[in-house]
């Protein structure tokens, strides 16, 4: 891959296609990936190569269209060029393995531009009222006639935060606070809206920081690499790690076998089954599933056997049954195998039709689904949970309820609605003339 010719990555990539094809992969990540690297350090008609077979390898890789529309752009390929951008950004949005990141990333990016945009507006907001609210603590200090000390209570009353101490982002919600009863009706709906924001803000910033730093949950994981057909290597490797968390549940034997069976590793994902089998022997699901594994390895014997017993066992007899019949069928007990189709028919009616394979006379081979791996991960302590990184760590009240911008956001909003209140109830709001824009109120005698 030092010199990649094209013709030989397409042959490889047909190669590895036909390969996936026979376990029903559909998406070949990792390998996707390793082709985009290498095509970064390629020219650009070898690197759109490259990439155009990565995009068979992975479909749905984000990676793969974004850096497509990189080179085609580059190389002035609108139409092309911004296909393949469109492509890859709803691929970026819709792909599970970026979904966490890119949901933390856009909550932090809009969190960062509606703070910003609220604090922009909020001093063009207090800057337009700001004389307004002078002037009615001006005509407070001379009805309790404080003569020249009047000037510096109302420097007081307006820098109360910096002289108790605050920092100017107190001082800033202070008089946007105070300056909240100057605002027209639609300026208080957004200033109501962004000190609620403010007040979130600590919370939000701690949601998206935990959801970008945390590890992903291998379990559903790799119940999305199933669910997507997608060909993860490391995903096995994980679950085994965590053999001592659930060693006593049959479905995590499940789920490490469905992962072995997707990856081709038929060998392993027998040895998951039965170790499963063996903690639990009644349980249906597995039964199912080791026999789908023989019956993958032309044992059609021991496929028959297994299936027998997950019909036995309580499994859904319209997959079972129609797993049955066409096992009977290459034992070429056809008359058996009729039976057990007229029962997969009964039992599924029209839902057969949706579980049966593309692939013709293929059996059903049903995977662990993320209902499933979440109700198995509700079955463990929590404190195992988190303790493994299987769960994320609780939010600390220090970072957000109760973090300082919090607290003051609130108490901006409750300063903002009782101002208002005194204000209406001891004389008023000061109003601006609209020819010179004078502030004046009731007391004031213009000329």
């Amino acid at each position: 891959m030092d010199r990649p010719a094209p013709e030989a990555v397409r042959e490889r990539t047909d190669e590895l296609l036909q390969v996936a094809g026979k376990t029903g992969l559909k998406r070949l990540t990792p390998l996707a990936l390793a082709l985009v690297v290498q095509a970064r350090l390629q020219p650009g008609p070898v690197a759109e190569t490259v990439l155009v077979q990565a995009a068979r390898l992975d479909p749905d890789s984000p990676e793969v269209w974004l850096a497509l529309a990189d080179i085609r752009l580059k190389r002035a390929h609108l139409a092309s060029g911004l296909g393949a951008l469109g492509r890859g950004w709803y691929c970026l949005v819709t792909d599970p393995r970026l979904r966490g990141f890119v949901g933390a990333t856009a909550l932090l990016s809009g969190l960062a531009g509606a703070v910003t945009a609220f604090t922009v507006w909020g001093l063009l907001a207090i800057r337009k009222v700001l004389p307004r609210l002078w002037h009615d603590l001006s005509e407070t200090a001379a009805r309790w006639r404080l003569g020249p000390n009047g000037v510096v209570a109302s420097l007081l009353v307006i820098a109360l935060p910096i002289f108790a101490g605050g920092d100017p982002v107190l001082l800033l919600l202070w008089v946007f606070a105070l300056s909240w009863a100057y605002f027209t009706a639609a300026q208080r709906v957004v200033g109501v809206a962004g000190l609620l924001l403010v007040a979130a803000t600590p919370t939000l910033i701690e949601i998206g920081f935990r959801a970008v730093t945390h590890p992903p949950n291998a379990i559903l994981q790799a119940t999305e690499a199933l669910a997507e057909k997608r060909y993860e290597p490391q995903l096995p490797e994980e679950l085994n790690a965590l053999a001592d968390v659930f060693a006593g549940d049959p479905g995590y034997y499940r789920l490490v076998g469905d992962t072995y069976r997707q990856f081709g590793r038929l060998d392993q994902a027998t040895l998951a089954y039965r170790e499963g089998l063996r903690k639990a022997p009644h349980d249906a699901a597995l039964s199912l599933a080791l026999g789908t594994v023989r019956y993958t390895e032309g044992d059609y014997n021991a496929a028959l056997q297994s299936f027998q017993a997950a019909r036995d066992n309580g499994y859904d007899p319209a997959i079972a049954n129609y797993d049955l019949s066409l096992t009977y069928a290459q034992n070429y007990h056809f008359h058996e195998g009729d039976e057990a189709m007229a029962a997969a028919r009964e039992a599924g009616g029209e839902r057969l039709a949706a579980l049966v394979p593309t692939r013709d006379r293929d059996i059903i081979q049903p995977v662990f689904t993320a209902a499933q791996a979440r109700a198995m991960l509700a079955r463990v302590d929590p404190l195992v949970l988190l303790n493994r990184g299987l769960s994320p760590p609780p939010l600390a009240r220090s970072r957000t309820f109760a973090h300082p911008l919090a607290i003051s956001g609130v108490l901006a909003l409750i300063v903002a609605l009782v101002h208002l209140l005194l204000r209406r109830h001891f004389g008023g709001l000061a109003a601006s003339c609209l020819k010179c824009g004078r502030p004046f109120c009731r007391r004031c005698k213009l000329s």
